[in-house]
């Protein structure tokens, strides 16, 4: 949402914010010099099940407050887009829920989801699993996510993770980008790693992220991969380099991304990696078939298979024609569907069209 802020602020639209208070969120607004107003939503608590009309009423009373002629609602998330409906209906403008999740929904969060006027799905994949969760396809449209390909330009952006880590340049590197957890398959990645550092004597492994998570499951994967690695000796091939705010610099400087996840609505860190022209090896699952076109842009996997896994990216690494090849696919594809332009745009038509809807008042 800050890339399609970033092209559409301006003359015609305007654009406010609530954000959760002292939020990095937050931060890169107010630098983008959009408005913004502290929210803290309600969530789900003991007692009762949906939190959905003390926020709408909470959202509602700040607009009436303080974005009074308010034109549009938008809400940049499921939990969000589940309480903008209502916000609409009771300030009578149109709403926009914007879905970048798969959960599941109950009866009662599907029909509150359906009180948008119009639901945005960052994928196709995404826009099917909220028919088959009782939203009507008619509501629904999809609007990939877009990447800033000028601070993604592979001619532009420097290397940095080779030189921090004495890894030599001949070696072959592949990383993970993602919080360590089970959904983004940390575990899956450690396990194709493993296999990889025997097979290829010079190759290196990053795991680039860190664990948000407090759900014992996430918690006992790190565990493992900190004990894996170190008590295999794996400590100065396999890396956990933590959180990274210089994503594009690593991915300039990497062979290949793996990407293990379980679930992926649209996998961001690919769409990243196909504007750096690196090839990526994904789970078939989600939005990554959308970004990836086997064989062309990067290649698919099955799901929860280390050793397959572990196959698709030794043949690509053992040939490096196809890996350069599929890199450069890979970055017309980020410029013909993916790029912050183009998803801006669409969301500027939809905005146009719901406002077109409005009812003009009366002279």
């Amino acid at each position: 949402m800050l890339e399609v802020l970033r092209h559409l602020s301006g003359p015609e639209f305007e654009f406010r914010a609530l954000v959760r208070p002292e939020s990095a969120l937050g931060d890169a607004l107010k630098q983008r010099g959009i408005n913004t107003l502290p929210f803290e939503r309600i969530n789900q608590r003991k007692g009762w099940q949906e939190p959905a009309e003390r926020n709408a009423e909470a959202v509602s009373g700040l607009l009436a407050t303080h974005f009074r002629n308010a034109d549009i609602v938008h809400g940049n998330s499921l939990s969000t887009a589940l309480f903008t409906g209502l916000v609409g209906e009771l300030r009578k403008i149109p709403s926009v829920g914007h879905v970048r999740e798969i959960e599941g929904l109950n009866p009662t969060r599907a029909r509150r989801l359906s009180k948008n006027r119009k639901l945005i799905a960052v994928s196709s994949a995404v826009r099917s699993h909220l028919e088959g969760e009782g939203v009507e396809r008619e509501r629904v449209e999809v609007i990939y996510n877009g990447v800033d390909l000028n601070a993604l330009d592979p001619a532009r952006v420097q290397g940095s993770i080779r030189d921090e880590l004495s890894i030599p340049r001949t070696a072959p590197l592949i990383a993970a980008i993602g919080q360590i957890s089970a959904r983004k398959a940390t575990d899956v990645f450690l396990a194709t790693a493993c296999q990889l550092v025997r097979r290829y004597p010079d190759l290196h492994a990053l795991v680039v992220g860190q664990r948000f998570s407090q759900k014992a499951q996430n918690a006992e994967i790190e565990v493992n991969l900190r004990q894996a690695i170190s008590s295999e000796d794996l400590q100065h091939r396999i890396h956990l380099v933590g959180w990274r705010d210089d994503v594009p610099a690593i991915l300039r400087d990497l062979d290949l991304l793996v990407h293990p996840a379980r679930q992926e609505p649209l996998g961001r860190v690919i769409l990243e990696a196909s504007a750096m022209g690196v090839p990526c090896i994904a789970t078939n699952v989600g939005g990554n078939p959308e970004i990836i076109d086997p064989g062309v842009t990067g290649w698919l996997a099955p799901l929860d298979n280390p050793d397959a896994l572990a196959e698709r990216v030794s043949l690509a690494l053992d040939s490096p024609h196809e890996r350069a090849r599929a890199g450069l696919e890979a970055r017309r594809k980020a410029e013909r569907v993916f790029s912050g332009e183009a998803s801006a745009r669409e969301m500027a038509r939809v905005y146009r069209e719901l406002a077109a809807e409005q009812p003009r008042p009366a002279r």
